[in-house]
C-alpha cells in the first residue's frame, strides 16, 4: 500500500518528484502514474498487487482501503490453507 496524493499535488512549490528517470514535471496525474508503474514493475510476478490512491488525511478512505487489504489477505490465507476450496468462496465440506 502506498500513499502520497496529499503531497503538494498543485505543484505550487515548483519542484518535481526526485526520481532521475521521471520527466512528468509537476503534473500530479503524471507523477501518480509514474509511481504506480514503478511499484508494479518492482512487484514479484507471483504476487497479486492492487494499487489504491488515497489521501492520508481522509481517514474514511484509509479505513476502507485497509479493510480491503485485510479482506484480501484473509481470503488468500484461507484459500492457501484449504479452508476455501473454490474460487466462489464456498467452504470445503
Amino acid at each position: 500500500m502506498r500513499q502520497g496524493v496529499d503531497l503538494r499535488s498543485d505543484g505550487s512549490d515548483g519542484s518535481p518528484p526526485r526520481f532521475l528517470d521521471y520527466d512528468g514535471g509537476c503534473d500530479a496525474d503524471a507523477a501518480l502514474k509514474y509511481v504506480q508503474r514503478r511499484f508494479m514493475d518492482a512487484a514479484r510476478a507471483d504476487r497479486q498487487v492492487v494499487t489504491y490512491v488515497t489521501c492520508a488525511t481522509d481517514t474514511g478512505v484509509v479505513a476502507v482501503t485497509l479493510e480491503a487489504c485485510k479482506d484480501a489477505i484473509l481470503r488468500e490465507g484461507a484459500r492457501a490453507s484449504g479452508l476455501r476450496g473454490s474460487s466462489s468462496g464456498q467452504p470445503v465440506v
